[in-house]
């Protein structure tokens, strides 16, 4: 076997990680669960947050999520560790995801650490 081939998708693999945020090891399918179709487990305005407490990107995120709550929006903490099927539901592979949901519908979302990305996308939220 080429040793080149091989070593191409760890190599590729090893460099996305460091721009996607902490990455849940599991391998999920999202269960049919995408933007925008149909009603989500959520009910009402909020932003999720699906994180990880060993994920440094998660904690890193906790401030901007805090400043969030102060402004009045909704912000649901989803814990991985202790929510695994939800997770595996709505698709979760990376960390932190955020979800925005509009009255009990998914929106949109963001994966990885993008503090500036969140706070002007739960902002638009009515």
């Amino acid at each position: 076997m080429n040793l080149k081939i091989f070593l191409f998708p760890i190599l590729i693999l090893g460099l996305s990680v460091p721009f996607s945020g902490c990455v849940e090891d599991s391998s999920v399918n999202n269960g049919g669960i995408g933007i925008n179709e149909g009603r989500s487990d959520f009910n009402g305005t909020c932003v999720v947050e699906f994180y990880a407490d060993w994920c440094i990107y998660c904690k890193k995120l906790e401030p901007v999520l805090d400043e969030l709550e102060k402004e009045g929006i909704k912000v649901v903490r989803i814990n991985v560790d202790e929510n695994k099927e939800l997770a595996s539901k709505y698709g979760v592979r990376y960390l932190p995801t955020v979800f925005y949901v509009e009255d009990g519908k998914i929106v949109d979302k963001t994966i990885g650490y993008n503090p500036e990305e969140i706070k002007e996308k739960a902002k638009q939220l009515k």
